[in-house]
């Protein structure tokens, strides 16, 4: 499909701010286009200061006080020491859980769409869910799989993981260690816990009777967080007398 300049401009930031907003149908552009906004999405998500940090690593380079400071803020870090030493942490636990979300998704995808299209499909979304961007290349969205219970919990758990923030998964990570976790972490796991508890259990209660949405109260209530997929369909267009 062919985008004018301003519908790629808007795409593109919507891509690399973690949005999900969309003028046209990313499920209709090629390859190409796709992974495109599949790396802008990467890109957000990590933060442009934490990927040119680890850029800079891979290249041997010192990264000068300035840029340190930069860093450490974008990762709401305290301290220069062990600030590498976090970035590396973020991009290996980014990229396992994306993989493990690739892996997992393939299991639902991969006998449906053959394991090219299956696991292309499977590693979008499985970006996309982790940096709660809300982007997919179904032609619509996730409601097909509204009673999957792979596709559910896989990309509840991703949106719910990815949305907790790099600062709170490297202290889990560093909790049988230190074991105490810092105000700002504890808040967090709290408030997350319970608001999609609570919007779980509100929208099973009320669409108890609806076996349209029924099998997507899983995912919806980590949904209205943030991310923006749609595991049911919502709403029906209001025709126009």
């Amino acid at each position: 499909m062919s985008l004018s300049w301003h519908e790629a401009l808007f795409t593109a930031t919507s891509a690399v701010t973690v949005t999900g907003l969309t003028v046209v149908d990313t499920a209709q552009m090629n390859i190409v286009g796709q992974v495109i906004v599949l790396g802008l999405i990467q890109l957000g998500g990590l933060g442009f200061m934490t990927f040119a940090a680890l850029m800079m690593a891979l290249l041997g380079m010192r990264m000068p006080l300035q840029q340190q400071n930069m860093v450490r803020e974008t990762l709401h870090n305290t301290s220069f020491s062990g600030l590498m030493r976090l970035v590396r942490l973020v991009i290996v636990f980014t990229l396992v859980a994306e993989g493990l979300g690739t892996l997992l998704l393939a299991l639902a995808w991969v006998p449906e769409f053959g394991w090219q299209q299956g696991l292309w499909v499977s590693a979008f979304h499985a970006i996309s869910a982790f940096n709660n961007a809300g982007f997919s290349i179904l032609p619509q969205g996730l409601s097909p799989w509204v009673a999957d219970p792979v596709v559910n919990v896989v990309m509840s758990l991703l949106f719910i993981i990815g949305g907790l923030g790099f600062i709170v998964l490297a202290e889990l990570v560093e909790w049988r260690r230190h074991r105490k976790l810092s105000l700002h972490a504890r808040i967090v796991l709290h408030a997350t816990l319970w608001l999609s508890l609570g919007a779980m259990i509100a929208l099973l209660l009320l669409e108890w009777g609806n076996p349209s949405t029924l099998g997507a109260w899983r995912v919806s209530g980590c949904v209205c967080r943030r991310p923006g997929f749609r595991p049911s369909r919502r709403a029906r267009r209001a025709s126009v007398p």
